[in-house]
């Protein structure tokens, strides 16, 4: 296991940096730039995605004319452990993707393999070094430090393994060894103020059934 400590944004960045990016641009290609970018933010933090495997995602992972999919569909070319994994949409995540793709941002028609995150040519995606960049610089405007994407990724999966079983996070994460999930079992500071208020709460009321 790793002894490097996991890096992660806070609640209050968190809500910063989509805040930031919800803002409405005036220009075209403003309003394309901001609501790409966004999306681009919400698949890392709330799909766990690593930062290639939201560059390289086709339409086909989460689109067929005319419905979006319940899921991200990533194939076992897509993924680092080239296994294929299936992530729900969050509701802010789905959200971000009806806003963009009937927003007529794309090429007409649309086709399967067309990449859902691109910068100037509609037929080549995005690279990673743009997403790298598009993260560093809203980070910076919204909350006042640069991160790198996978900071995302690491605060989708603490958050998520607070409240799904490890298997699952492995599932969510793609991970092939359960050894790369544990990484992020690891308490913060809020989880040992409330282990501390939790001590001196008293224990609930049992019931008398004999009442």
């Amino acid at each position: 296991m790793s002894s490097n400590p996991i890096q992660t944004i806070t609640p209050a960045e968190e809500a910063n940096l989509i805040a930031y990016l919800s803002i409405p641009k005036l220009t075209i290609s403003g309003r394309f730039r901001q609501l790409r970018n966004k999306l681009a933010v919400l698949l890392m933090l709330d799909a766990g995605l690593r930062v290639g495997e939201a560059a390289s995602l086709p339409m086909s992972s989460v689109y067929t004319h005319p419905y979006i999919h319940a899921a991200i569909h990533l194939t076992e070319a897509m993924t680092k452990s080239h296994q294929p994994r299936s992530i729900p949409f969050s509701a802010q995540l789905r959200d971000a993707l009806q806003e963009l793709i009937p927003s007529g941002f794309f090429c007409n028609p649309l086709s399967p393999s067309d990449p859902l995150l691109y910068s100037a040519n509609p037929r080549i995606p995005i690279t990673t070094r743009q997403l790298e960049r598009i993260v560093k610089n809203a980070a910076i405007k919204s909350f006042g430090r640069p991160i790198h994407p996978h900071m995302l990724r690491h605060t989708f999966a603490t958050k998520l393994m607070r409240v799904a079983p490890m298997p699952v996070v492995q599932s969510l994460l793609g991970h092939q060894h359960l050894s790369s999930t544990q990484v992020y079992v690891h308490p913060n500071s809020q989880d040992l103020t409330d282990a501390i208020a939790q001590m001196h709460q008293p224990p609930p009321a049992t019931t008398d059934l004999h009442t």
